[in-house]
């Protein structure tokens, strides 16, 4: 009988189901590996109580073969535990135009109304970047001035990382809105990229630069969590006011590490728009 809910049908003397069973085999012992339900043989447990029956069959290639047989397994179940992959199911607001704040801790959702009353601009939320792991829980970042507020004090690690690339990251009970306000406004683009460090010139418009749409962004960050935290205009098409740009940047001397921050892209994406401008690939 196939069937996406057990595998097997028991049935007893006058004909009567006495089991629905589900079998999992294992090539070794148990205490190697994990043993998992699909939500519909869950279901299948949960209704069929003490019908249904797990048997988990350990050694499956040897001839130390044990079967091990659970009665209503849905019913046994204390705790339920989250593997990483549940990271990409993370609900995330779908626009920063009006931020919803009950998605943060509350000093958080207090910083950032402080910041955007005070006409700065909106942070992501949620969103890892960088070494950051779930301990460091990002609750906002603002990528262009390299500001962030975690759940937790970063950790060493997180910490050197920020150093070397110049980051101020820290906890949101380490922030106060008036010091978060003075960081934002003296690492704006309008005060941070005046002029370019390598030439003294200045920086280009980024005006006309593409973007990702909502749903491109919350299609990637499905696939590819935090890339575009990272590098924003990771995987769209080059156009031509982006070209000119890297065309001057890279005319001033401007590094492929500055010039990958400016546009949004990682450093293969900006050595390899090069080559197809002709441009020789900067090697600072």
């Amino acid at each position: 009988m196939n069937n996406p809910g057990f595998d097997i049908v028991s049935r007893d003397e006058s004909g009567q189901v006495d089991r629905y069973i589900e079998v999992k085999s294992l090539t070794g012992s148990w205490e190697q590996g994990l043993v998992s339900l699909t939500a519909r043989q869950f279901r299948e447990a949960q209704d069929r109580e003490s019908l249904f029956w797990l048997y988990v069959v350990e050694n499956t290639e040897h001839d130390t073969k044990n079967i091990i047989r659970i009665q209503d397994p849905a019913s046994k179940i204390d705790r339920y535990t989250f593997d990483p992959g549940w990271r990409g199911a993370m609900r995330r607001p779908e626009s920063n135009d009006e931020p919803d704040l009950s998605w943060l801790l509350e000093h958080s959702a207090e910083l950032v109304e402080a910041v955007v009353d005070a006409g700065l601009s909106t942070p992501q939320f949620l969103t890892p970047f960088g070494p950051i792991e779930e301990g460091d829980q990002v609750e906002a970042a603002w990528f262009e001035e390299r500001v962030a507020i975690t759940g937790d004090p970063p950790s060493g690690e997180v910490q050197d990382w920020a150093e070397v690339e110049g980051w101020r990251i820290r906890s949101s009970d380490d922030w106060d809105s008036e010091e978060l306000i003075e960081t934002l406004r003296e690492r704006s683009s309008t005060a941070n990229r005046a002029t370019s460090p390598a030439s003294g010139e200045g920086w280009p418009s980024t005006e006309g630069f593409s973007q990702h749409t909502a749903e491109s962004r919350a299609r990637f960050e499905m696939s590819r969590p935090g890339v575009l935290a990272e590098h924003p205009r990771a995987y769209l098409s080059w156009n031509a006011v982006e070209n000119e740009a890297l065309t001057q940047l890279h005319r001033q001397g401007v590094s492929v590490a500055e010039i990958a921050g400016f546009l949004g892209r990682n450093h293969g994406a900006i050595n390899s728009q090069l080559k197809k401008l002709g441009l020789e690939e900067n090697q600072n």
